[in-house]
């Protein structure tokens, strides 16, 4: 059951974090962005899916090429008045040549009494704990991409397309030094490094500063209501670079993984502002299991 808590937790930290990796922007539009953010911010209630996808081939213990797909999906119903609930429904989805592994996880935060109670399930068994009052109580609608909205970041208008819910702005801005590092710690991409010394860490984000490219990210703006309906950002040139760079401010002492990545993808759709389907807990979180 520690094990269902800790996934649970996850799945809320990549909620909370790493779905922040899909907003930001570069230009002169910052202001219009900032009010998309600021309008969202004010809903009461929305609805969100939050994708990564990954594609990356690697040898097998034949030496033969084999090509590896995994998608993590997590769709979020969040409602902040008149109290703050939230439900995560998580797919976890690995497809390698005729094999293919599913896993689900669904997560419900709501009021019970004076407190906050977690429910987990994995569709056989429910596992039941407590959240802080604090963290509950000030959630927003923003938590999911606030921090990556990196200091001084600045957006530009690139055009408008039509997404399934109409027309968007679309708006962007390129990561680059101090902002982009900051931008991978907090989508945990260098939880990595946490173990090395603080010389080692400091010499790697500085490098990584220097040495990374940059990394676009894109937001689109609903031309009718204003809210921002979609982040997305391509993560698959940064991540060879990262580890290429890493690698050289260690000497070259770290052992490639023997994987080339050939897509590496975060987005996040957003819909139903303050018009979210209610949060019912089901009959059969009553039998949940305790957890410490």
């Amino acid at each position: 059951m520690n094990r269902m808590k800790r996934a649970g937790a996850t799945a809320l930290a990549a909620l909370l974090t790493l779905s922040l990796a899909a907003c930001s922007g570069g230009g002169d539009q910052t202001a219009e962005v900032e009010a998309a953010q600021a309008k969202l911010d004010a809903a009461t209630s929305f609805e969100s899916v939050y994708r990564t996808e990954m594609d990356y081939s690697m040898a097998d213990a034949d030496g033969e090429a084999v090509s590896v797909s995994v998608t993590n999906q997590m769709k979020v119903t969040l409602i902040t008045a008149p109290e703050p609930r939230l439900m995560a429904d998580t797919t976890t989805e690995l497809t390698s040549g005729e094999e293919h592994m599913s896993q689900n996880m669904t997560i419900y935060m709501l009021k019970e009494g004076e407190g906050y109670s977690q429910y987990i399930t994995d569709g056989s068994r429910w596992a039941k704990g407590t959240v802080a009052s604090s963290d509950m109580e000030e959630m927003t609608p923003t938590d999911s991409i606030q921090l990556f909205l990196a200091e001084g970041a600045a957006f530009r208008k690139v055009g408008t397309e039509t997404l399934e819910g109409g027309d968007a702005v679309k708006y962007e801005n390129t990561l680059k030094g101090a902002q982009l590092v900051e931008a991978l710690d907090n989508v945990q991409l260098l939880d990595s490094i946490s173990s090395m010394s603080e010389d080692q860490q400091s010499k790697i984000r500085s490098d990584l500063g220097k040495n990374l490219k940059g990394l676009t990210v894109h937001i689109w703006v609903d031309e009718a209501t204003g809210y921002p309906v979609r982040y997305e950002m391509d993560l698959t040139a940064i991540l060879e670079d990262m580890t290429d760079s890493i690698s050289k401010t260690l000497g070259g002492h770290i052992e490639k993984s023997g994987r080339t990545m050939t897509r590496a993808v975060v987005s996040m759709t957003c819909a139903n502002f303050n018009s979210a389907a209610e949060i019912v807990l089901p009959d059969a979180a009553a039998d949940a299991e305790p957890v410490g």
